[in-house]
C-alpha cells in the first residue's frame, strides 16, 4: 500500500493511494476512507493528516439577483392561467414545491389584514408566511 513506509504524508500520496485502490475494486477508497479498514492505524492518520493539510476551495457567493415586477409580469403573461397562479403563489411565500402540494386549509389562518400560512417544510420543520 502506497501509505506503507516513512514517507510523508502529501496529496500525492493521498492520490497514488487512492490510484492503486482503484486498481483493486471501485469501491475500496470508501472503504478504506470511511472504515479505516485495511489500513493499519498509522496509516489512517497518515492519510487523515494528509487530507487535512489541503486547503479548501474558496468559493464567492452567489450574485443575488432581483426581478423587476415588470419583468416578472411579462413572465408570467406568457403563462397558461393555472401554473401562472401557481407560479406567482410560490414567488410570493418563498415555498419549495413539495411544501406548496402539502399545504390544507388547515394550515391557512386569518389575522385581521393578513392571512398567515404554515408551511412544512424538510425535516419536517415549520415556518409561518404573511400574506397581504
Amino acid at each position: 500500500m502506497p501509505c506503507a513506509g516513512d514517507r510523508a504524508a502529501t496529496a500525492e500520496l493521498f492520490a497514488s493511494y487512492i490510484e492503486a485502490s482503484r486498481r483493486l475494486a471501485a469501491s475500496k477508497p470508501n472503504r478504506d476512507l470511511y472504515g479505516g479498514r485495511g489500513m493499519s492505524t498509522r496509516d489512517l492518520a497518515m492519510l487523515k493528516s494528509a487530507l487535512d493539510s489541503i486547503p479548501g476551495a474558496k468559493t464567492n457567493a452567489p450574485e443575488i439577483r432581483v426581478v423587476s415586477p415588470r419583468g416578472a409580469s411579462s413572465a408570467y403573461n406568457g403563462l397558461a392561467p393555472q401554473v401562472r397562479l401557481i407560479a406567482r403563489f410560490l414567488c410570493a411565500t418563498a415555498a419549495r414545491v413539495t411544501e406548496a402540494l402539502e399545504l390544507r386549509l388547515t394550515d391557512l389562518k386569518h389575522d385581521g389584514e393578513r392571512v398567515l400560512l404554515r408551511f412544512h417544510g424538510k425535516g419536517r420543520k415549520e415556518r409561518w408566511v404573511r400574506m397581504g
